[in-house]
C-alpha cells in the first residue's frame, strides 16, 4: 500500500476536538475542599469539647467554692481535681493522697490554685 492509498482509507476517520490544550492531568479541586471542610468541622468539634469540660469543671469548683464548710469541700475538690487530672493529662498535686485526718487550710488552699490554674487554659 502506497501513502496515498492509505490517506484514502482515513478519511472517514475524524479526530476530536481539542479543548484548551492542556495537559490532560488537571485536578479537580473539589475533594481537596471537602476534605478542608471535613478537617475543619473535625477541628472545631474537638476545641469545642476540649473547652466544654473545663468551662463543666469552673462551674463545678465556683458551685464547692459556695459550700461554706471547708470539711464540706474537701471530698467535692478531691473529686474535682481527680477529674481534671485526668482530662488534662497533668499530674495532681500530693495532697491528693493524704488521708482526711491530714488534710487542713493549706491543703484545701493547694487544690483550690491547682484548679484555678489548669482551667485557666
Amino acid at each position: 500500500m502506497t501513502p496515498e492509498e492509505l490517506l484514502r482509507d482515513l478519511r472517514d476517520i475524524h479526530l476530536p476536538v481539542v479543548s484548551g490544550g492542556g495537559s490532560g492531568f488537571e485536578l479537580a479541586i473539589e475533594p481537596f475542599l471537602i476534605l478542608a471542610a471535613v478537617l475543619l468541622l473535625l477541628g472545631a468539634f474537638s476545641w469545642r469539647r476540649r473547652r466544654l469540660w473545663r468551662h463543666q469543671a469552673r462551674a463545678q469548683l465556683r458551685r464547692v467554692d459556695d459550700t461554706a464548710a471547708p470539711v464540706e469541700q474537701w471530698p467535692q475538690l478531691l473529686e474535682l481535681v481527680r477529674q481534671t487530672a485526668r482530662l488534662s493529662r497533668a499530674r495532681p498535686p500530693d495532697c491528693v493522697y493524704l488521708p482526711m485526718a491530714r488534710i487542713g487550710s493549706a491543703e484545701i488552699a493547694l487544690m483550690r490554685r491547682y484548679l484555678r490554674d489548669s482551667l485557666r487554659t
